[in-house]
Parts: structure tokens; C-alpha cells; sequence
């Protein structure tokens, strides 16, 4: 994948999932294709982490090798995937063969906040790191 069309990529992804959760919400955990939903969001979630983990974070971690203010920023952002990977695999497992629609919309609601959160916070911070690095080379 080229460099300059990683973070375009990302961001299509945070786009594209972002609406798999809103379909997700609409549906509800009791039909089958709220279900259904929820596991392509799954699987959607997983393939852009690889995604990142495979071609955005090696370039953030060489970078960060050399300053102690981006060592700092990729730990919290490590720090604060790994509390959002163990939420969402919970919430996937619970409710991957349906559940109560009460506690999922109440789950679902603070699951979306942290996925609005994060993915607004790589976009505003993450991904400029990684677009200054790429420019520096």
C-alpha cells in the first residue's frame, strides 16, 4: 500500500464503520441482521487494525525510537486500545447470538462513544504524526 494513501484508507474505514455501527444500532440485537451487522463490524474492526498495525504503527514506532514526545503519545494510544479491544471483543461475544435490546442499546451506547472518541483522536492526532514522518523521508 502507498504511504500517501494510507490515512485516506483509515479514514474510509473509520467512515465505513462508523456506519456499520449506526446500522447496527437501528436494527437492534434481537433480529437476525442486527446480528449480522454486528459481525461484519467485527470483522471490519479487525481488518482495519491490521491494517494499522501492519503499515501505520512500524512507521510511528521507528519514529518514536528518536523522540521522547512521540514515545509518550503512541504509549497512550497503546494503552487506550488495548481497554477498547477488550470492550469490544465483550461486547461482540455477549451479543453475538442476540440479548436484551435494553442493555445492548445501553452497552452499544458507550461502545459507539468510544469508537467516536478514538477514531477522532487518530485523526487529529495520530495520523498528523504519521504524515509528518512521511514527509520528513
Amino acid at each position: 500500500m502507498a504511504m500517501a494513501d494510507l490515512i485516506h484508507d483509515l479514514v474510509a474505514d473509520h467512515v465505513a464503520l462508523l456506519d456499520t455501527l449506526n446500522r447496527a444500532r437501528q436494527l437492534g440485537v434481537t433480529s437476525a441482521e442486527g446480528r449480522e451487522i454486528l459481525l461484519q463490524l467485527k470483522s471490519s474492526l479487525i481488518a482495519h487494525l491490521r491494517k494499522e498495525d501492519f503499515f501505520l504503527y512500524p512507521v510511528l514506532k521507528r519514529a518514536a525510537a528518536q523522540d521522547k514526545r512521540l514515545q509518550e503519545l503512541m504509549q497512550s494510544f497503546v494503552d487506550d486500545m488495548a481497554h477498547i479491544s477488550k470492550t469490544a471483543i465483550a461486547f461482540f461475544d455477549k451479543y453475538r447470538g442476540g440479548g436484551s435490546d435494553t442493555e445492548f442499546a445501553q452497552e452499544f451506547g458507550r461502545l459507539y462513544a468510544t469508537f467516536m472518541d478514538r477514531h477522532e483522536r487518530e485523526e487529529k492526532i495520530l495520523y498528523p504524526e504519521f504524515r509528518k514522518i512521511q514527509e520528513r523521508q
